[in-house]
């Protein structure tokens, strides 16, 4: 992040994407999340319960509120009113969908080893309606490319994303 910084700031070779500090933000913590992993890893070969609770905790944070925020905040100004009703979406299906799990299904903070040797994050297990919730937060990163999108093309997308979310809302 400090190089792409270096370069853009005193170099003649800029990164357009990097213009906001928003941005470095989001990559700052995909990489936070990448060193929490390897905690994670740490304390499911040693057996702390205390940490991998911590650092699950942590990572769920990461996921669920701190990234779609900042992707939320990277959309243009010209989509001002699309970012207000993403981001009033997103949390409150966020809060709606958790408030029921804690009362009725709580979330495990734990994370284990799968049986094929990757990390399974139990508190990332969606299931049924909860997975609306990856849905959306699929939807929050495709809207990043919406603002490089022909006005065609982006009523095409807005009506495909109408008729998914109608099939949605049936099921």
């Amino acid at each position: 992040m400090i190089f792409i910084w270096y370069n853009n700031t005193y170099t003649q070779y800029k990164l357009k994407e990097f213009t906001n500090w928003i941005t470095y933000c989001l990559f700052f913590s995909i990489t936070v999340m990448q060193l929490i992993e390897y905690f994670l890893w740490k304390s499911t070969n040693q057996k702390n319960k205390f940490n991998n609770t911590l650092f699950s905790i942590i990572g769920w944070i990461v996921i669920r509120i701190i990234q779609p925020l900042f992707i939320i905040l990277i959309i243009p100004d010209k989509y001002s009113m699309m970012k207000k009703i993403l981001f009033i979406l997103y949390y409150s299906l966020l809060v709606l969908i958790h408030g029921y799990k804690y009362f009725y299904n709580p979330l495990d903070f734990t994370t284990t080893i799968d049986k094929n040797g990757h990390l399974l994050w139990k508190w990332l297990d969606l299931k049924n309606f909860e997975l609306i919730i990856g849905y959306f937060y699929l939807f929050l990163f495709t809207t990043l490319l919406l603002h490089r999108l022909k006005r065609k093309m982006r009523q095409t997308f807005y009506k495909k994303i109408k008729i998914l979310l109608f099939l949605f809302s049936i099921m």
